[in-house]
C-alpha cells in the first residue's frame, strides 16, 4: 500500500478512534475494518502504523493501544511486539488523556 493511501486510511480511522478512546471504549479490528468499509484488515494495519507513528512523534499517548482483536480482547503481536504488553495501562492512559479534541493530525505532514 503506499504511503498516501496508507495515510487515507488513518485519517479515516482517526475519527473512530478518538471517538471510542472519549468514550472509553476499545474497537476491534473488524469493527475498523467495517468502518474502513474494506473487505479485510490490512488497509486498518496500515492505518494503524500511520496512527502509532503520529502519537510516538507527538508524544500523546499509544492510540492504537484500544484497538483489539475480538478473539483475544488484546491488541496484536504487531502493537505488543513494538509498544509492550501493558496494554490495560496503556489504554488508560488514551482512556484518560483529555486533549483528543485539540489533536488535528490530518493538518499536518507526517515526519
Amino acid at each position: 500500500m503506499s504511503r498516501e493511501k496508507s495515510m487515507k486510511k488513518a485519517e479515516e480511522l482517526w475519527p473512530l478512534l478518538i471517538k471510542k478512546a472519549m468514550n472509553h471504549e476499545t474497537v476491534t479490528y473488524a469493527e475498523a475494518r467495517d468502518h474502513l468499509e474494506y473487505p479485510t484488515c490490512l488497509p486498518v494495519i496500515h492505518g494503524l502504523w500511520n496512527i502509532t507513528d503520529y502519537c510516538d512523534a507527538h508524544k500523546l499517548p499509544a492510540l492504537t493501544a484500544i484497538v483489539i482483536s475480538a478473539r483475544t480482547g488484546t491488541c496484536g503481536k504487531g502493537f505488543t511486539d513494538v509498544k509492550g504488553t501493558d496494554v490495560e495501562s496503556m489504554q488508560k492512559e488514551v482512556f484518560f488523556y483529555n486533549k483528543w479534541k485539540k489533536v488535528e493530525p490530518f493538518s499536518f505532514s507526517m515526519p
